[in-house]
C-alpha cells in the first residue's frame, strides 16, 4: 500500500502534468499552419493535436490530448502521456523514465538509479555507480545501505544476494542468500571460508588444503558430500542427485574423474574436454557425450536433447522450444510457445548482423517483422501497424534496448520510410524531409522548399510552392482560385 506522502506527491505530478499538457495545447493552437520546410512546419491534427517540425527532422514536438513529446535529435527526446514519461539522451545509453510504479535512470554501464513508490511498506530507492558505489535506501529501518567498492560496505538485492558485505574484497566478504531458507556464507581472501544454514551448511574451504562441499535437499537429506585435499586435485566423496541411489565419485583434476551408481555413471577425462555420462536405470536412455568439449555433444534427457558441432551446428530441443544454430553465434532458429492446434506459436530467424525474421501467432493473424541490414526492415501487426524502410543502419532494431537509436538516428541514413497504424498512412524520403500523408481528413504532401498540399475544407486541397510564393486550391471540378506573391490571379 502507498503511503499518504506517496499519494499525494503522485496527485501532484499528475497534476503538473495535466496544467503543462493544458498550456502546451493552448499556445499550440494558436499557431497557424505554416510550411515552410525545412525551416519550420506547422500542422494541426484532428481532435486538437498539433505537430511542429523546424530544421527539417532536427526539431520535433507534438503536443496532443492524450500526450506529448518533443525531440532534438540526433541527441535527445522525451515523450509523456500524462501516466508514464519517458527520456532518451545519447541513445542507447542514457534514459529516464517514471512510470505508475516509480522511476529509474541510466547512463549505461557507469550509472543506474531506481525508485519504487508502489512497495509494500512504502518506497524505496537504489543508485549505482558501477563499480565504486552502491547504495540505496527504504521505508523500514535496516533497509538502507552504502559500499564504496573496494574497500568496505553493504550492498542489497544485488546478483542474486539478498546482502553482500566486504571489508578490503577480497580481504573479507560475508553474503546473506534466502532461496529455499537463509544461509550466510563468509569469505577470507577468497581462500578461506565456511556456509551457515541453508542447503549448503557444513560447506568450508581452507585453500589449497583441504575443501568440504554439502548440499541437501529442501526436505534435509543430503544431495552431494564432496571432500577435495589438496585442492583442486584429488576429490572423493558421495552424490545422491536426489535418488535413493547415490554414487562414489573420485577424481585426480585434470587427468580423470570417475562416479557411479546403480543409476548412472558418469566419467570426466582431461576435464573439461571429455565427459561421458549414461544412465544405468533399464529403459532409462539417458546420456551425455562430449567429445572433445566444446566442440561435440550428443545429449538426451528428461528435459530434452543436445546436439553440438561447434561452431558448425547445434541443436537444442526441449517440449517447449526448438532451436538450432548455424556457424554459431551467427545463425540461429528458434522456434517455442507450442499451440494447441500443432506449430509453433513464436519464431525468430537470425543471421547475425545481417537478417533477422519473427513471426508471433496472434488470434486473428501473425505479426511479422524482419530487417535486411543495413538495406531495410519491416513491420506488419495484425492490427493494421505497418513500418517499412530503407536504408535500415542500426542492428537487432527490433531489441527494446536499440528503439530509441532507430528513433532519435533513423532520419540520418532513411531514403524512404513508410509507417501505417491502419487509418493514417505516411511515407517519407531523403532522411525525413520530404513527406506524403494520407488519412480520412485528406493527403498531405510537403518537399522542402518547392511544393506542399494539405486539406484546407473536406472538399478543397491548397497547394503552395516555392514556400508560399505561389498558391492555388483544387477541388472535384479542379482548380478553383490562383494567387502569385499573395495577389489573386484567377478565380472561378
Amino acid at each position: 500500500m502507498e503511503s499518504f506522502g506517496d499519494k499525494t506527491r503522485a496527485q501532484r505530478g499528475n497534476a503538473w502534468v495535466g496544467l503543462v499538457l493544458a498550456v502546451l495545447l493552448s499556445a499550440c493552437a494558436g499557431l497557424p499552419e505554416v510550411d515552410l520546410n525545412p525551416l519550420l512546419r506547422v500542422e494541426h491534427m484532428p481532435g486538437g493535436a498539433v505537430e511542429i517540425e523546424a530544421l527539417g527532422p532536427l526539431i520535433d514536438v507534438r503536443v496532443a490530448p492524450t500526450g506529448t513529446s518533443h525531440a532534438l535529435r540526433p541527441l535527445y527526446q522525451h515523450k509523456a502521456n500524462g501516466i508514464d514519461k519517458r527520456t532518451d539522451f545519447l541513445a542507447p545509453f542514457g534514459c529516464y523514465q517514471e512510470t505508475r510504479t516509480g522511476a529509474s535512470g541510466r547512463l549505461w554501464p557507469l550509472i543506474w538509479s531506481g525508485e519504487r513508490t508502489d512497495g509494500p511498506d512504502g518506497s524505496e530507492w537504489d543508485f549505482l555507480f558501477f563499480p565504486i558505489i552502491f547504495t540505496g535506501a527504504g521505508p523500514n529501518d535496516g533497509d538502507g545501505y552504502f559500499a564504496l567498492f573496494p574497500l568496505a560496505g553493504r550492498t542489497k538485492q544485488l546478483f542474486g544476494m539478498e546482502t553482500f558485505d566486504f571489508i578490503l574484497w577480497p580481504l573479507f566478504m560475508r553474503s546473506h542468500m534466502n532461496v529455499t531458507e537463509p544461509s550466510t556464507n563468509y569469505s577470507v581472501l577468497l581462500l578461506f571460508g565456511w556456509t551457515e544454514g541453508g542447503l549448503r551448511d557444513g560447506s568450508f574451504r581452507v585453500l589449497p588444503f583441504y575443501r568440504r562441499a554439502v548440499s541437501r535437499t529442501p526436505e534435509g537429506g543430503p544431495r552431494k558430500i564432496l571432500h577435495t585435499a589438496p585442492w583442486p586435485f584429488y576429490t572423493w566423496g558421495e552424490r545422491y542427485e536426489d535418488t535413493d541411489s547415490p554414487s562414489r565419485r573420485k577424481g585426480l583434476w585434470p587427468l580423470y574423474s570417475w562416479e557411479e551408481s546403480d543409476a548412472w555413471f558418469k566419467s570426466t577425462w582431461l576435464w573439461p574436454f571429455f565427459r561421458v555420462n549414461r544412465s544405468t536405470e533399464p529403459g532409462k536412455d539417458e546420456f551425455l557425450h562430449d567429445l572433445p568439449w566444446p566442440f561435440f555433444r550428443n545429449a538426451r534427457s528428461a528435459e530434452g536433447s543436445t546436439f553440438r558441432v561447434w561452431p558448425f551446428y547445434m541443436r537444442f530441443k526441449t517440449a517447449n522450444s526448438d532451436s538450432m544454430h548455424v556457424l554459431w553465434p551467427f545463425g540461429r532458429d528458434r522456434r517455442w510457445e507450442p499451440q494447441p492446434e500443432g506449430g509453433w506459436g513464436r519464431r525468430d530467424v537470425n543471421v547475425i548482423p545481417f537478417w533477422h525474421h519473427s513471426r508471433l501467432a496472434v488470434r486473428d493473424g501473425d505479426d511479422v517483422e524482419w530487417q535486411a541490414w543495413p538495406f531495410a526492415h519491416s513491420t506488419r501487426r495484425v492490427s493494421g501497424e505497418r513500418d517499412t524502410g530503407s536504408l535500415s543502419l542500426v542492428p537487432f532494431r527490433h531489441v527494446a534496448f536499440m528503439r530509441p537509436m532507430d528513433e532519435l538516428y533513423g532520419f540520418l541514413w532513411t531514403l524512404w520510410r513508410h509507417r501505417s497504424n491502419g487509418t493514417v498512412h505516411e511515407t517519407r524520403w531523403l532522411f525525413d524531409t520530404t513527406f506524403h500523408r494520407r488519412s480520412p481528413e485528406g493527403e498531405r504532401v510537403s518537399v522542402p522548399f518547392l511544393y506542399a498540399s494539405r486539406p484546407e475544407t473536406p472538399d478543397v486541397q491548397r497547394h503552395q510552392a516555392l514556400w508560399g510564393l505561389s498558391t492555388w486550391r483544387t477541388d472535384d471540378q479542379g482548380l478553383q482560385s490562383a494567387s502569385l506573391l499573395g495577389l489573386d490571379v484567377w478565380t472561378r
